[in-house]
């Protein structure tokens, strides 16, 4: 949890950062942030679903030579 946290502090802080100079409110960041880090997770996701077909695929190839 503390690393989440952590990781939703430093990307809120990034983006405010890169907003410097510009009209916006703590509402567009943390949507902003929303988003960026509901788009890491999706691709989290995806990937773990291609590593475990992978792993699906190779243990049946593995099951298909042993028989």
């Amino acid at each position: 949890m503390h690393e989440a946290i952590a990781l939703v502090e430093e990307r809120f802080a990034d983006q405010k950062l890169r907003s410097h100079g510009m009209q916006s409110n703590k509402d567009i960041l943390l949507t902003v942030l929303a988003l960026g880090l509901a788009d890491d997770l999706l691709q989290s996701q995806k990937k773990l679903d291609d590593v475990q077909n992978r792993i699906e695929a190779m243990l049946s190839k593995i099951e298909e030579e042993s028989v």
